[in-house]
């Protein structure tokens, strides 16, 4: 499924081109750009599907096992991703602690979050598997549809940025907790 935010580059005539044999795809177009959560909202009226995955357009999917990841879905996760990486390989994400004095000085001040300072915090970083976190990038996340369905979805309300936050501190409401794969 993928939701087009009503987007002037061609992109969705494109894929009906490139996708034109393949029955699974489907197209949601909206006449105005709904933002991030309420568009994504849409895409997840028109599924059919008990899981759910969240995959950015400008992403980049290599060696990803998505049997594997859904395999991980069990009734005490929220939402699942895995490790994000840059185009160069360093890790862009690895989940994230919910804002507070002491993250945001550290991202602010301690530049915590430039691929720079990323680079050298994570240059001898061993997978760890399944790791919680509080957080997710809405870059890349899964869930149940029924979870998402309990929680209400992606606040409307909430045009682009920090969507991805509330949403996961919805569902630690529900009592699931959010993890990545690594």
């Amino acid at each position: 499924i993928v939701v087009d935010n009503n987007s002037l580059d061609e992109s969705v005539n494109h894929l009906r081109k490139k996708f034109s044999n393949k029955n699974n795809l489907k197209i949601v177009e909206s006449k105005e750009n709904l933002g991030f959560g309420k568009a994504n909202n849409c895409g997840v009226n028109t599924s059919q599907g008990d899981i759910l995955i969240f995959l950015n357009s400008d992403t980049i999917v290599n060696d990803t096992d998505f049997q594997k990841l859904i395999s991980l879905m069990n009734e005490n996760i929220g939402f699942l991703s895995c490790k994000i990486l840059n185009r160069d390989g360093s890790i862009q994400s690895l989940g994230f602690k919910y804002p507070s004095v002491i993250n945001d000085f550290k991202l602010s001040l301690l530049f915590w979050n430039f691929n720079f300072v990323k680079k050298l915090r994570f240059k001898n970083y061993n997978n760890q598997g399944l790791k919680k976190v509080d957080w997710v990038s809405g870059c890349f996340m899964i869930c149940q549809k029924e979870d998402f369905k309990k929680i209400g979805g992606f606040d409307p309300e909430i045009f682009m940025y920090s969507e991805d936050i509330d949403i996961c501190k919805n569902m630690e409401i529900i009592g699931k907790s959010n993890y990545i794969y690594d």
